[in-house]
């Protein structure tokens, strides 16, 4: 089973290294550095304050009896937090790959570009079949509430140089009172796969970011009156792409392109409804957006 178990890892970190590399030649223009950085994070068994298991149950990916904070300190490439993983592939010089390998809920927040502003494109990402689900409303082990006090950051905060690529896959960011992404700076982003449920908004794209959003779901962004939410948002100097995508239940606008330029925001196949409003500044493309 262990021997299984192991392979199965290998068979991950080679996949996710050639996903991260064509994610960099495509939208930098480079060549990917051999030596990028891939770690796996194991679940927690859905309780966040659950520091330890039986080896090989629940979420204990590699069987040696620790997950949580215990499994950062033993020294494997197998983490059990999800910010001291990207804390270690944030702050190499190469970038690289963080995949949940066992579902679970994190109370976590998360900040890319916090260590490193110059290294390599990261990826955070669930395995396929993995519920990997950061919640703003859980109880938090690890020393810190993402959502505990007044004027505390999203879930997600992305602050990156443009010499970087940052891509957040399937992951769900939910119950968040301040909000599930914030994406500033110079970053670009690709959101893939995610689903972000009853934050107090969805996804903030301002500065000169540029962020590309497909096959994602924002449900019941409901920041409470005067501030109204937004669904997805693109303010100052910001562009993206948003494809195949649902915005519904937001307490205010669905998407809304606050740039003042009509063609920053492209929104093509996108299903926006049951929003207060449902687009400010943008109108839905038949085209492809390119």
């Amino acid at each position: 089973m262990k021997a299984q178990t192991q392979n199965t890892a290998k068979r991950v970190k080679s996949a996710l290294l050639i996903t991260v590399c064509a994610h960099v030649i495509l939208f930098l223009g480079v060549t990917c550095a051999s030596a990028q950085t891939s770690l796996l994070v194991e679940g927690n068994c859905g309780d966040p304050a659950t520091t330890s298991t039986a080896p090989g149950t629940c979420g204990d990916y590699d069987g040696d009896g620790r997950i949580g904070g215990a499994e950062d300190e033993d020294g494997d490439k197998i983490y059990g937090t999800f910010r001291r993983a990207v804390e270690v592939v944030d702050s190499g010089q190469n970038g690289g790959v963080v995949t949940v390998v066992t579902s679970g809920t994190f109370a976590e927040g998360l900040y890319i570009g916090l260590f490193n502003r110059s290294g390599g494109s990261i990826t955070v990402q669930a395995a396929p079949g993995i519920e990997a689900t950061l919640d703003g409303g859980s109880s938090n082990t690890n020393g810190v509430n993402p959502q505990g006090d007044a004027g505390v950051p999203p879930v997600i905060v992305i602050g990156s140089q443009p010499n970087r690529y940052v891509v957040l896959r399937n992951l769900t960011i939910r119950n968040a009172t301040a909000g599930g992404i914030e994406i500033f700076g110079d970053s670009r982003v690709a959101i893939e796969h995610c689903r972000l449920e009853n934050n107090g908004f969805g996804i903030t794209v301002r500065n000169n970011a540029k962020t590309t959003i497909a096959n994602t779901q924002v449900l019941g962004s409901t920041n409470s009156p005067p501030f109204l939410a937004s669904g997805i948002l693109f303010t100052d100097n910001a562009s993206g792409n948003i494809f195949q995508t649902t915005v519904s239940g937001t307490r205010g606008v669905g998407i809304a392109n606050r740039t003042g330029r009509a063609n920053a925001v492209c929104a093509y196949l996108v299903n926006v409804f049951d929003n207060t409003t449902n687009y400010q500044g943008v109108i839905p493309t038949s085209d492809p957006c390119g």
